[in-house]
């Protein structure tokens, strides 16, 4: 009998046992995740009246204070979003939603979240274009609040992080390091290195 025969057939044994193995995982974790589901499906409606929602600051920011009718556009579809509710979930399931707040909530707060969405998209590209019309201290505004309410956008600290070079604010740039550790986002590692590779050794 060859030498390799025995080895094969443990190796067969191993391979087998690993593969059920595997296969029993993924089975509990599929029949825990449509418990999860069937319970989430089930939950009461909750009062969702004092959850954290966002105000866009539009006091603060320099609406019609300049001529520009990429400005313009921006600052009207602000405003208009500003009178929406806005929620930021992110990195909130679906199904965590309908558990904590109940199915009938479910509809709305994804709403929610949508404007979030878009109003993230928004700031960010009312920072971009006030920053390139030389408007800096309005973009630092605008970008900040973008940051201070949880944004994920890349763009949108590696353009506050160059503002605050610009005005050598080394501080500010480190403070920015430290918001984005507390990012609850898949993009989290790759603005916390973009931030890094701009901080000054």
């Amino acid at each position: 009998m060859s030498p390799f025969l025995p080895c094969f057939i443990i190796f067969l044994i191993i391979l087998t046992y690993f593969l059920r193995k595997n296969t029993r995982l993924e089975q509990e974790t599929q029949e825990q995740f449509w418990e999860k589901e069937r319970l989430a499906n089930a939950a009461r409606k909750k009062n969702i009246k004092d959850l954290p929602y966002l105000t866009i600051p539009l006091e603060t920011f320099p609406l019609g204070k300049y001529s520009d009718s990429e400005l313009s556009r921006l600052e009207q579809e602000l405003s208009k979003l500003a009178e929406t509710s806005i929620l930021n979930l992110n990195g909130i399931t679906n199904t965590d939603l309908k558990l904590h707040y109940g199915l009938a909530n479910l509809d709305f707060l994804s709403e929610c979240d949508e404007n979030y969405t878009e109003m993230i998209r928004l700031l960010q590209d009312y920072g971009k274009r006030l920053f390139e019309l030389s408007h800096q201290n309005d973009a630092e505004t605008v970008l900040r609040y973008a940051v201070d309410s949880g944004s994920d956008i890349c763009a949108t600290y590696t353009l506050l992080a160059d503002i605050y070079l610009a005005e050598n604010a080394v501080a500010k740039l480190s403070s920015l390091i430290e918001t984005a550790k507390n990012l609850n986002s898949a993009r989290k590692d790759t603005i916390l290195e973009k931030l890094n590779s701009k901080h000054p050794a």
